[in-house]
């Protein structure tokens, strides 16, 4: 039998007790990964405890305790974990990014943009571009997070809202979740808005947040935001730019009342006339409760010069309004044409009915009848003087006004 040297017996006996070590390492960390993904955090997080034993400051595992941490809602414990996972080496996105999820739970906004921050300057190079998305949304949804929390706060805090909101702007994004939060978020505020300048700058984010997530839209969302596209557009006063998006938008859901009514002011402002007064119709006939509906067909009528449903509108679009509101002055011109029109009418009749009198009387064959109609019909009553006192009362009669 041949004698085994013993430098080789070393090196055997060296790689068993190597591998023993390794296994035993790994299999409590193996196992804590297997019990992470059933969802069982607690077990999953003593096990990587286990591991911590043989290696007590690897990145590796203290990232995977800080996710079980997390996952058990023990923020402070995470952040600790991460964070000395990040100052023992750990350059992965995934711990930074965990790390910044840990610190927002507890409100540590500046804390957590420290985080990215510190990312982007200590990541590998290649990394970094390869997660370059990420990282902006990871920021962008910190500072949204930040602006939520701000508005939640007894009395809510605008001035905090409105700073996470633009540093979120700022940022970027071509997240559609992200990209649809702030299409909603600016034409909520730019309809709202009186200054007019402001208001065209909050528009013109809205239609920029909608067309980056009508872009990446997935197609069950797709029409939602072509609806957030096309009230943007009309709302900037683009109307035959709206035109196009809003009726495939209207196609997609023929049932939807607001789609309508966006379409609708859309044509109102082509000023086809037509086109307001037919969608309008539908609006109403889906929705007849909501008065803009109403509006909007008294609007196509007056176009259309239908003064008597200009009116019966107009009153049904009062009618659903609160209390003391004041009717349009479009209807309010209509119902003195109206008037107008009733008083002539009226006149005419009075004449027709004279003159049939008149013939009447004169069949009749009554010559003085007809000499003293006939000349009360030519004769001219005298003009009074108004410059002249009343002989009653002594007083001057007021002159009119001017119109």
């Amino acid at each position: 039998m041949r004698t085994r040297s013993p430098r080789l017996a070393l090196l055997l006996g060296f790689c068993l007790a190597s591998s023993v070590w390794a296994q035993t390492i790994s299999d409590p960390f193996a196992e804590g990964r297997r019990l992470f993904e059933e969802k069982k955090y607690e077990e999953a997080l003593a096990k990587f405890r286990l591991s911590l034993e043989y290696l007590p400051h690897d990145p590796t595992i203290l990232s995977w305790v800080g996710a079980a941490q997390m996952s058990l809602s023990k923020y402070a414990e995470a952040e600790q974990s991460l964070t000395e996972a990040v100052e023992r080496g750990g350059t992965s996105y995934e711990f930074f990014e965990l790390l910044a999820a840990s610190q927002a739970r507890q409100g540590k906004w500046d804390a957590a943009l420290a985080t990215v921050k510190r990312y982007r300057e200590v990541g590998p190079e290649a990394e970094r571009k390869t997660n370059e998305a990420k990282l902006k949304n990871l920021e962008v949804a910190l500072n949204l997070e930040h602006r939520a929390e701000c508005l939640r706060s007894e009395p809510p805090a605008q001035a905090c809202a409105e700073a996470a909101l633009e540093a979120a702007w700022r940022v970027g994004t071509q997240d559609p979740a992200q990209s649809a939060t702030f299409a909603q978020i600016w034409l909520s505020q730019g309809v709202s808005e009186s200054d007019a300048t402001r208001k065209a700058e909050l528009l013109s984010r809205a239609e920029t947040a909608s067309r980056t997530w009508l872009a990446a839209a997935p197609p069950a969302e797709a029409n939602r935001a072509k609806i957030f596209l096309g009230t943007t557009l009309v709302r900037e006063r683009k109307f035959q730019e709206a035109l196009p998006v809003l009726e495939e938008a209207s196609k997609a859901e023929p049932g939807n009342c607001s789609v309508k009514l966006e379409l609708a002011r859309a044509y109102l402002g082509q000023e086809n006339w037509a086109q307001v007064k037919a969608v309008a119709t539908e609006a109403i006939a889906c929705k007849p409760d909501e008065p803009i509906g109403y509006f909007l067909r008294a609007s196509a009528e007056f176009g259309l010069e239908e003064c008597p449903a200009v009116v019966k509108d107009g009153a049904e679009y009062l009618k659903r309004l609160p209390p003391g509101k004041e009717e349009p002055k479009f209807v309010k011109y209509c119902k003195s044409v109206l008037d107008t029109q009733r008083a002539q009418a009226d006149q005419e009749e009075y004449k027709k009915q004279m003159d049939r009198w008149i013939r009447q009387q004169l069949e009749d064959g009554d010559k003085a009848v007809e000499e003293t109609l006939m000349r009360g019909r030519k004769k001219k009553p005298p003009e009074k003087d108004s410059s002249k006192s009343d002989a009653k009362t002594g007083a001057t009669p007021p002159k009119a006004n001017t119109p």
